[in-house]
């Protein structure tokens, strides 16, 4: 997993607008952001500007699937983000164009999410190289202390992540997991543990999963990965187990 991070400063609306991204190899990406409480939620909205040629297969309240010339993906999205508007030419409002080079514009569809006004804190779920889209199920809790937890529900499969801006100086603990760490990544199926990845993070534990791991200091990352015969674990770029 890989994680980076940026804040806006500036006199706009969005100034404070903390956005997080997350690479979950593999997977997905997640999109987290971040709104100060005193920003008004319902004059704010996030865009998704796609390619000419983009069709939308499915558009739901919380996903919608994207097929492409050579390109498929689904964008998923947290509780408060609204089901988005879907802008192609237009011209009131304006939006849906790209300019592919000088003096040249072309229509290609954008997704726009408004927020309901129920959190500032929301996120998106990118999953490339899909068909059409899961039924997924995306919670994101900011703790106002540097730590956000995400959930991420598609069926029995069920990721939980943890944030801490803070790393290993403070504990997070968030969906009955205590972390130190910045970056925390575990995948349940029908409630047990099967993988589990931590960036710059000391030590993991749950009683709800029955978890209780602590990493080698010094190591960068570390990725568990439960098979059907063997628990194979990376520490970094060595393969321990």
């Amino acid at each position: 997993a890989a994680w980076t991070a940026g804040v806006i400063q500036s006199h706009s609306l969005y100034d404070g607008h903390r956005r997080d991204l997350i690479h979950v190899l593999g997977h997905y990406w997640l999109i987290c952001d971040r709104l100060r409480e005193t920003t008004p939620l319902y004059r704010c909205l996030y865009g998704f500007q796609l390619s000419p040629g983009t069709e939308i297969l499915d558009l739901g309240l919380s996903a919608a699937s994207l097929s492409g010339s050579c390109h498929h993906a689904v964008i998923a999205a947290s509780d408060g983000l609204m089901q988005p508007l879907v802008l192609n030419g237009s011209l009131d409002p304006i939006g849906g164009w790209v300019s592919p080079r000088y003096g040249e514009i072309r229509a290609a569809p954008q997704l726009r999410y408004r927020l309901d006004g129920t959190t500032s804190t929301t996120t998106f779920l990118l999953q490339p190289g899909r068909g059409r889209s899961k039924a997924f199920r995306i919670q994101a809790d900011d703790r106002r202390d540097g730590v956000v937890a995400i959930a991420v529900n598609a069926g029995e499969t069920n990721d939980y992540l943890l944030l801490n801006e803070n790393g290993a100086r403070e504990a997070s603990e968030g969906f009955g997991i205590l972390f130190r760490g910045k970056l925390l990544w575990l995948r349940t199926q029908h409630q047990e543990p099967v993988e589990l990845r931590v960036v710059d993070g000391e030590s993991v534990s749950s009683e709800r999963f029955g978890l209780e791991v602590r990493s080698r200091p010094g190591a960068p990352a570390l990725h568990m990965h439960a098979g059907a015969d063997a628990l194979q674990v990376w520490c970094g770029a060595e393969d321990l187990v």
